[in-house]
């Protein structure tokens, strides 16, 4: 697994633990090791198997962090992250990329009516259904309203956690090809913007050619 995709896990639990209101001193903690792991100039999963490496020597990785990414490393998430998505719906995230919605609001929503999609908020604002919760009310309904709709005009886009997933996934699978040295995310991916209309991965090696017949034969290439 990819670092960057290691850091999209770290931070998106850090959201979720922000939703169910829990200590602080942690959400940073986790943030500032999302933060650590995205910046770091060598893979994770490397670290973690060399004997030699603690991954503790990372500034902002302590013993807590560093049992979690082993995890992470082995089977793709961890245990307090898995506990939180069992307790609220994974679009808890996506609508956290809507305009209007924090952290506190999404909890106030989820307790009040358990909403789990885009549409079924949607509904709420134009019925009105949300102006008497607390510290919520028209305006607010109206600005959700608007920031549904604006988020779904880049529909055509993937957010970024989401390009990272994908492009890491592709990273790894194309780095088995007989004769690629490295494959590395290029354009908007790499450049951090906040959406990216396609995957742009650098190849390079004696044989790069060959992880296009790769790629192609993917499961998931159409």
């Amino acid at each position: 697994m990819e670092n960057l995709e290691i850091a999209r896990l770290l931070a998106e639990t850090a959201d979720l633990m922000e939703i169910a209101e829990e200590d602080g001193f942690r959400i940073r903690s986790y943030r500032n090791g999302a933060s650590a792991i995205e910046g770091l100039g060598e893979r994770v999963a490397d670290i973690l198997a060399d004997p030699k490496r603690k991954i503790t020597d990372i500034p902002g990785i302590g013993k807590g962090l560093a049992s979690v990414l082993a995890e992470i490393v082995e089977r793709g998430s961890f245990g307090r992250r898995d506990e939180l998505l069992e307790r609220y719906p994974p679009t808890a995230l996506e609508m956290l990329r809507i305009q209007g919605l924090g952290p506190k609001s999404i909890r106030v929503l989820w307790d009040h009516f358990r909403v789990s999609t885009l549409e079924e908020l949607e509904r709420l604002c134009r019925e009105g259904k949300l102006r008497d919760l607390p510290r919520m009310g028209a305006k607010l309904e109206e600005k959700i309203l608007k920031g549904i709709s604006h988020y779904r005009q880049g529909a055509g886009r993937f957010l970024l956690h989401f390009a990272a997933q994908a492009a890491s996934e592709l990273v790894d699978y194309l780095g088995q090809t007989p004769g690629v040295e490295s494959v590395t995310p290029a354009g908007s991916l790499r450049r951090g913007r906040d959406t990216a209309g396609d995957l742009d991965l650098v190849v390079t090696g004696q044989n790069a050619a060959a992880a296009l017949d790769r790629f192609v034969a993917h499961p998931r290439v159409h």
